[in-house]
């Protein structure tokens, strides 16, 4: 065969673990809106630190919050800038979206005692120009110690999790289903389209799920794999 021509790649570029997010959302032209869709069911269980959002669909992270109401578990620090303080599942039947410009950063808690995951347990997930990291607030940057474990996203039980023009960074350890970014079991899907996923332990697993489109994105600086669709 013909030899393929020899290529020079650009020196990575180090981390910021700091500002870790390089796409500019642009900024919210008014405030955020926080009315209830219909059908909304949140429920929290602030012992456990966890939210479930069982019913609504187009629901918005700041109409979540405000059903929420615990600024521990979900606020907005920043103008677009947010932290999730609990584990938050969203079940079959409820549709979560995560969009810019109301959502430009979504910082997932995540210290050696404590970390969240976002998931999609049979319900439908958005994620729409937003940069979604872990994120150590005690101090100040993201979590860059996956051996003690760290924030994921996860979609599992038949879920739909769609991902575009987003960044994803600084995610996953290496416990099953919390790699960092996973889709997993049978009838799970969705798609992941024109984002970048950087320093994850895995930048995407798979097993058993179909009808997944992985198109236009760049993985880079991933711990272990960049795109593994793993089993069946």
């Amino acid at each position: 065969p013909t030899p393929l021509a020899r290529t020079e790649v650009a020196a990575p570029v180090a981390a910021d673990t700091v500002h870790p997010c390089t796409r500019e959302a642009p900024a919210a032209t008014e405030p955020a809106a926080t009315t209830a869709p219909a059908g909304l069911d949140v429920r929290f269980d602030r012992a456990a630190g966890r939210i479930e959002l069982a019913g609504g669909t187009g629901v918005t992270l700041p109409a979540l919050a405000a059903a929420v109401g615990d600024p521990a578990a979900l606020r907005e620090d920043a103008p677009g800038e947010w932290l999730l303080g609990a584990d938050l599942v969203v079940l079959g039947g409820a549709g979560l979206q995560i969009t810019a410009p109301d959502v430009r950063w979504l910082k997932l808690s995540s210290a050696p005692d404590r970390f969240v995951s976002l998931e999609a347990r049979g319900g439908r997930l958005d994620i729409t120009g937003t940069c979604v990291t872990s994120w150590n607030d005690a101090q100040g940057q993201v979590d860059g110690n996956y051996s003690d474990g760290r924030s994921f996203l996860l979609a599992r039980d038949g879920a739909q999790m769609n991902i575009a023009r987003a960044e994803v960074r600084h995610l996953g350890h290496g416990d099953v289903e919390s790699y960092g970014l996973s889709w997993r079991t049978a009838g799970t899907g969705g798609s992941i389209r024109d984002s970048i996923v950087s320093n994850l332990y895995y930048g995407l697993y798979t097993h058993e799920v179909s009808g997944l489109s992985v198109l236009g994105n760049e993985f880079y600086a991933n711990v272990l794999y960049g795109i593994d669709p793993h089993t069946g």
